[in-house]
């Protein structure tokens, strides 16, 4: 099976974002970019948010399962055991 670099991008079939190590539940997908991305909020009455944008998982290329993971990956997507 191959991912392509949309289901890559979109984490299909992962747990956790394989470049940062973060739980995909705990970001938010930017549809127009093909990224995800955080939001810190600094508490108070204020509403502005900083937003983080993290690399892309495809990092622009397909993926087929059996080959190694790409090089930009830094933890295994299923286990977030470091690469």
């Amino acid at each position: 099976m191959t991912y392509t670099e949309l289901d890559l991008d979109r984490g299909v079939g992962m747990m956790l974002h394989p470049v940062s190590g973060i739980p995909l539940s705990r970001l938010h997908y930017h549809r127009l970019r093909h990224q995800f991305y955080c939001t810190f909020h600094y508490g108070g009455w204020s509403l502005e948010a900083d937003i983080v944008f993290y690399d892309r998982i495809s990092g622009g290329s397909p993926w087929k399962v059996g080959n190694p993971f790409p090089q930009h990956w830094r933890f295994h997507p299923l286990t977030g055991k470091p690469l």
